[in-house]
């Protein structure tokens, strides 16, 4: 059997495919236990990415610490601003494990710098596109913006492509 990589949810019928392994990345942690407790009972390794799940029913977990990320992200972007200047944030998808994580790092780690100002925090679900319409909008109501925290590079694509089509 086929290796099944990066699969969004291991349904019985990928578990009757008996392969040699599921690689997950999970965006919710109680939403892909069951199934992934169901293909271990299968004899099917799951290897899981960049997230846990609400169970211990899984052979590895793979990739960074989410918390950490999102704290030494935004720590480092108030540092590069001298601790002081306006922020946004954009955040992955509302509600997902993953992107609330992120985002929590985040806000620990700006509330420590006194000067830094979150202006306006929106999700933009990890999409270019999305972020790019956000930042559209933000820069129409906020004249003066220092810096960009971003929970995933695919929304600071948007948002620098908002900045470099408004000369900013």
């Amino acid at each position: 059997p086929a290796l099944l990589a990066a699969m969004n949810d291991p349904t019985q019928n990928a578990i009757t495919r008996k392969p040699d392994a599921i690689i997950l990345t999970p965006m919710s942690k109680a939403a892909l236990s069951a199934p992934t407790e169901r293909a271990m009972a299968a004899g099917i390794p799951v290897i899981l990415c960049n997230s846990g799940l609400n169970t211990d029913q899984y052979v590895t977990e793979v990739g960074r610490n989410l918390y950490l990320t999102g704290f030494e992200s935004a720590a480092h972007l108030a540092q590069m601003l001298g601790g002081t200047g306006n922020v946004v944030m954009f955040n992955g998808i509302a509600g997902s494990d993953t992107a609330e994580t992120w985002k929590l790092g985040a806000h620990d780690a700006f509330s420590q710098y006194s000067g830094i100002k979150i202006v306006a925090e929106q999700y933009a679900n990890w999409s270019p596109a999305d972020s790019k319409k956000a930042m559209e909008g933000i820069l129409a109501s906020n004249p003066q913006i220092d810096g960009v925290w971003s929970g995933g590079s695919e929304m600071a694509i948007g948002a620098i492509n908002a900045l470099s089509a408004a000369g900013r």
